[in-house]
């Protein structure tokens, strides 16, 4: 048998070389002969999922990683803590964030960001100087 032969039979889940789409899944069996193993099961690809705006986040399905991204308000010689735009089911293991204050055209570098659980940031303003906006970035799972 060919190989067009044995693929047609899985009808719409096969693309125009002849090879199968495991994002529409695939029921019945691949044939050996084509270098299927024969298996009756599949496990289909999951597509990655983001949210992408200004405060967004990415998610890579297959490792669980998330990537989050955003901006804060900061005040000056002030403590706060900022809420991500999803929590991470397991641990968020880092993150970092810089300022910019209108006028200045620099980052303070007197700021302290640390983790807060899954499903926020903290952060410590020691410096009079530093009002404007902060961005940030966390990498969880």
């Amino acid at each position: 048998m060919t190989k067009a032969a044995n693929l047609a039979s899985l009808g719409t889940n096969v693309d125009s070389f002849g090879d199968v789409s495991l994002i529409t899944g695939v029921a019945g069996t691949l044939p050996t002969a084509n270098g299927g193993t024969g298996q009756t099961t599949y496990t289909a690809y999951t597509a990655d999922t983001s949210s992408i705006a200004s405060n967004g986040w990415y998610k890579n399905t297959a490792t669980g990683m998330i990537i989050q991204w955003g901006n804060f308000s900061i005040s000056a010689y002030a403590t706060g803590s900022v809420t991500l735009p999803t929590t991470y089911p397991t641990a968020q293991v880092m993150c970092a964030a810089g300022i910019y204050m209108p006028g200045n055209q620099s980052y303070n570098q007197a700021m302290g960001f640390y983790p807060n659980g899954t499903s926020s940031m903290s952060w410590n303003n020691a410096n009079s100087g530093a009002t404007g906006t902060g961005y940030f970035i966390s990498i969880g799972y």
